[in-house]
């Protein structure tokens, strides 16, 4: 019998990418949403639930990169109700969450480090954990920098204004270990394929690149990739770090997930390059990636 998954929130950018890799998959069913549904509605959550009965729950709602969806109506309710029907069933519940629960004071943080959000965005990722955390069965996975070729994130932030002539505003300080969409789409389907085979790992998990760049790195990088390929009419211009609330440090250790479920990160040249190459077949601008 296939596992059953139900992916909420169809328009969120994770949403896309998960239901690619599951495709590709072959071992899961995705459950199809009946029509528009009303994630912080216990009674709409409860009937949905018992219509189509998954075995486990991807929430998506309110999230995003940048932040820019995170308000407690779209992230923080949703993600109240739709833990408290998973544990109500027993239901598997996977949550994304973000590096922004931390106040990046460190080069780097761990599963055992404590959150202290640095802004009102960390501080309604922390509230969706402890919601998630009442599951018996739940994983929190917690992302570093997730770079795509579409949609609001530091890739994006940083190729638009150099394509268009504007100016992608840096700070230099800033670390993390960027991730790509479709590679977060491999993660959770290695997780569920073996939560689905009967694993019973749950908990925070992290998920960053295998290695580190800073922010200037990152910008410096995808200019020099599509320089010569088409015309950058902008500019890199660096910021001081009180021009931005955003955490000095996104850097994520990878450690406890590949030691779970046999994960290996991905280097983040690799998931860059990924992404402008998948920009460029939607574009037709950027030439081939490496």
């Amino acid at each position: 019998m296939l596992y059953r998954v139900l992916i909420t929130q169809p328009e969120n950018p994770l949403s896309g990418v998960l239901h690619r890799a599951f495709d590709r998959a072959g071992f899961i069913e995705l459950l199809s949403l009946p029509g528009s549904v009303d994630w912080s509605s216990e009674t709409a959550v409860s009937d949905l639930l018992e219509a189509i009965q998954p075995d486990a729950v991807i929430n998506v709602c309110g999230w995003s990169d940048d932040g820019s969806a995170a308000t407690q109506e779209n992230l923080v309710s949703p993600a109240a109700t739709l833990a408290q029907q998973c544990a109500q069933r027993d239901l598997v519940l996977i949550q994304p969450s973000s590096y922004r629960v931390f106040k990046g004071d460190k080069s780097g943080f761990t599963e055992s480090d404590g959150v202290h959000p640095r802004d009102s965005v960390g501080q309604l990722y922390v509230q969706v954990e402890q919601h998630a955390a009442q599951v018996s069965r739940h994983i929190i996975l917690r992302l570093s920098w997730v770079v795509g070729w579409q949609g609001v994130n530091l890739l994006t932030k940083i190729l638009n204004p150099l394509i268009s002539g504007g100016t992608a505003e840096i700070v230099s300080e800033r670390r993390g270990s960027p991730v790509s969409t479709d590679d977060i789409g491999r993660v959770v389907s290695a997780m569920v394929k073996q939560i689905s085979c009967g694993s019973s790992n749950w908990g925070v998990f992290h998920y960053g690149a295998a290695d580190v760049c800073t922010e200037i790195e990152l910008a410096r990088y995808i200019a020099k990739r599509v320089d010569g390929k088409i015309e950058i009419k902008g500019q890199i211009q660096e910021v001081t770090t009180g021009a931005t609330l955003e955490p000095l440090s996104a850097a994520l250790g990878y450690r406890r997930l590949m030691d779970s479920f046999g994960v290996q990160p991905r280097k983040w040249k690799q998931g860059v390059s990924h992404e402008l190459a998948l920009w460029h077949d939607n574009n037709a601008i950027i030439a081939d990636s490496v």
